[in-house]
């Protein structure tokens, strides 16, 4: 919209819209009404023309108790900035000593003291700006924040001793005038403090200087606002707890104010892009951590650009194969990567010395591990029942502790108890007898270790805040479950390794794709 359009608007009539369009011409074809000499005729006449103006087109008001005013030489858009903006508390006039003539002639056109320096007329002015001169009385003006060093240390201290009891809304710092050093001040003091900043710019220029009726205040986004280091350092911090829910809501909460407009205006799409994927991959992992694969999976797909990165660089698409986990865990492959993933999020609560979740995920990979074994002897028809009757594994109960004992016995044949479940009320006990031909291969832990480990799990439930004693010994037993478990898998790789889908593997290479990404895996976003 032109200036001109911008004054056919107003509600004046015809003729003053006439007088509006003249004074502004006669400005710009008279260039000493430019000089300093003039500032009389331009503050009586262009001001109360250019603040209706500028009135009627700040839109996005911000209302603030106080506000800072950096004073540089040039007066007109400090006062156009002061009666538009207008503080309903308190004025600070922050000054060096070059522009002290520029803080007196401010004071005094805005009490409206009759002196050397001109007096604004009330003519034209907004009808909000009149009524704010006509009660300048009770604003607070401060006129004693003078700064002999114009240096942004010295604009930034003088702003934080004067804040008094406001809130940070409450207060603007307007950074329009003044030497570049101390708009410095005045943009780290907002930016750290989350103050309003305003700064009035301009549609147009003339001979180099700013044109009458083309002015804007310009409300400055504060970038820490949009996105922030303590942000990024909470991001990061909630991300290596894998609090993952947390991050999500951070996350969500600064999207919406870095929006892609604004992301394209200060050049973040990058960053805009590092965001969405780091959402992408914590809600993913979110449900990942609680087991529901087919939920991970969709949310590690949803974007518009696929699968986020380390998703299709490391994770292999292993999701996939998991969201069928109850006919995977029929077979060894799939047993195995469920033990994995058990055990790769034990190994993650035992880093957050988390003791009882990590036994918990280590015990279920154990778990995973013999309940396929159950299954592939069924189906060799190498356990039988001594009573005869069909074994259901999908209804059996059985002792962990009791299985691992025979899988791992020096004994080929071993009588197990399982109970069969029977409604609420329990269930008949079956004896079975199991020919046991796992290939138990070469092992560093003996039967007792991985025993006397399984009968600490509840003892890790119920103790495990107790004292910083009891702390250490729970996470040496932690460690000590972990490795022995992981020789247990490897163990099943090993005697499985006919399979084609475990021909050639080894522990590492089937276990990488669980790993969860590192906050620092998403610095190198394309």
């Amino acid at each position: 919209m032109t200036r001109e359009e911008r004054i056919n608007v107003l509600s004046i009539s015809e003729e003053e819209k006439e007088k509006f369009i003249n004074i502004f011409y006669e400005y710009e074809n008279d260039k000493d009404k430019r000089t300093l000499d003039s500032l009389g005729w331009r503050l009586k006449e262009l001001i109360p023309k250019s603040q209706r103006l500028l009135e009627n087109r700040y839109t996005s008001r911000k209302e603030v108790k106080c506000l800072f005013v950096i004073v540089g030489t040039t007066l007109e858009p400090l006062l156009l900035s002061i009666l538009t903006i207008r503080p309903t508390e308190k004025l600070v006039l922050i000054f060096s000593h070059e522009s002290e003539m520029q803080k007196k002639q401010i004071i005094n056109n805005l009490r409206q003291i009759h002196g050397s320096s001109p007096i604004i007329s009330k003519i034209f002015l907004s009808i909000e700006a009149i009524k704010y001169i006509e009660n300048i009385k009770n604003i607070k003006i401060d006129d004693n924040a003078k700064i002999e060093n114009t240096s942004p240390e010295k604009v930034f201290s003088v702003i934080n001793k004067r804040i008094d009891a406001y809130k940070s809304e409450e207060i603007g710092v307007d950074i329009t005038g003044g030497k570049k050093s101390m708009v410095g001040g005045g943009f780290l003091a907002t930016t750290v403090n989350n103050y309003h900043l305003f700064y009035v710019d301009f549609d147009e220029y003339i001979d180099d200087h700013p044109k009458p009726g083309t002015e804007f205040i310009h409300i400055l986004d504060n970038p820490y606002d949009i996105y922030n280091v303590q942000e990024e350092a909470l991001i990061n911090s909630l991300w290596e707890r894998q609090d993952f829910d947390a991050v999500n809501n951070i996350i969500e909460k600064t999207n919406k104010k870095l929006t892609e407009e604004k992301a394209k205006d200060y050049g973040l799409e990058k960053e805009k892009k590092r965001l969405m994927q780091i959402q992408i991959a914590a809600r993913c992992y979110s449900e990942w951590s609680k087991y529901n694969y087919s939920q991970a999976y969709d949310l590690a797909k949803k974007s518009n650009f696929g699968f986020f990165d380390y998703y299709k660089n490391r994770h292999q698409d292993i999701l996939s194969v998991l969201t069928n986990c109850i006919g995977q865990r029929k077979t060894a492959y799939g047993a195995i990567v469920l033990a994995l993933d058990r055990w790769t999020r034990g190994r993650d609560a035992l880093n957050r010395d988390e003791f009882d979740k990590a036994a918990l995920c280590i015990t279920q990979a154990i778990e995973c591990l013999c309940a396929f074994r159950i299954i592939d002897l069924i189906n060799k028809g190498e356990i039988l029942a001594s009573s005869g009757r069909n074994f259901d594994p999908q209804l059996e109960w059985f002792s962990i502790r009791g299985l691992i004992i025979f899988l791992l016995s020096d004994k080929t044949t071993r009588p197990i108890k399982t109970k069969k479940k029977i409604g609420k009320d329990g269930g008949i006990e079956q004896a079975f007898t199991w020919t046991n031909n796992l290939n138990k291969g070469i092992l560093s832990f003996n039967l007792n270790s991985i025993k006397e480990i399984l009968d600490y799990r509840n003892e890790i439930a119920h103790f495990e805040c107790i004292d910083a004693q009891t702390k250490e010994n729970n996470r040496k037993r932690c460690k000590e479950f972990h490795s022995t478990v992981k020789e247990f898998i490897s163990l099943f790789i090993t005697s499985y390794k006919n399979e084609d889908s475990l021909a050639g593997k080894c522990f590492d290479c089937l276990q990488a794709p669980f790993t969860f990404a590192e906050f620092k895996d998403f610095h190198n976003i394309s």
